[in-house]
C-alpha cells in the first residue's frame, strides 16, 4: 500500500506550527519522505529548527527516517479466561483448550455477535488468529448479556 501526503511543504510547515509534540512533526515527515509530491525541505528544516532548535531538528529525521515515529503494531495471542473484542463489535470469552477432529490444536471461544445468539468457536492460537482484536473486561463482556 502506498500513503501519498498532499501539500507536503504546506502541511508540515502547519503543523510545525501547532504541533504539541516533535513525534508529531516526525510522522508526517516520515509521510513526505515517501511521497512523490515534491517538499521545500530547506524550508521545513528552517521552520524545526526557529521553532525547536536543531537538535530536535536531527531528534525528528531520525524517527521519521527509521520509522520509529509510528506506534509498533501490538501482537497478541488469545489467552484462556480472557475477554477480547474485534474491530466489528464481536466480542469473545476463550473457555478452553483442546483437540477437535476439524481444526486440531484449537482453543474454544464463546462468541457474543450483535443481534444473534451466542455460540462456541474455534479459534486460533497465533498473532494471525488475534489480529483485529483487543482485549476487554469480563465486566464489559458481560455486558452483553444483561441487556
Amino acid at each position: 500500500m502506498k500513503i501519498e501526503l498532499c501539500c507536503c511543504t504546506y502541511t508540515l510547515i502547519n503543523e510545525i506550527k501547532i504541533a504539541k509534540t516533535k513525534k508529531q512533526i516526525a510522522q508526517t515527515y516520515a509521510l513526505a519522505l515517501k511521497s512523490s509530491e515534491k517538499t521545500d525541505w530547506a524550508l521545513v528544516n528552517r521552520a524545526i529548527i526557529d521553532r525547536w532548535g536543531i537538535k530536535s531538528l536531527h531528534y525528528i529525521k531520525d524517527l521519521a527516517w527509521s520509522g520509529k515515529c509510528f506506534p509498533k503494531e501490538i501482537k497478541m495471542k488469545f489467552e484462556i479466561g480472557k475477554c477480547y473484542k474485534h474491530n466489528s463489535g464481536t466480542m469473545l470469552y476463550v473457555v478452553c483448550g483442546g483437540k477437535t477432529f476439524m481444526w486440531g490444536d484449537t482453543l474454544i471461544a464463546e462468541v457474543c455477535r450483535k443481534g444473534e445468539n451466542q455460540f462456541l468457536q474455534a479459534v486460533g492460537k497465533d498473532e494471525t488468529s488475534a489480529r483485529n482484536w483487543y482485549e476487554i473486561s469480563r465486566k464489559e463482556f458481560e455486558t452483553v448479556f444483561t441487556k
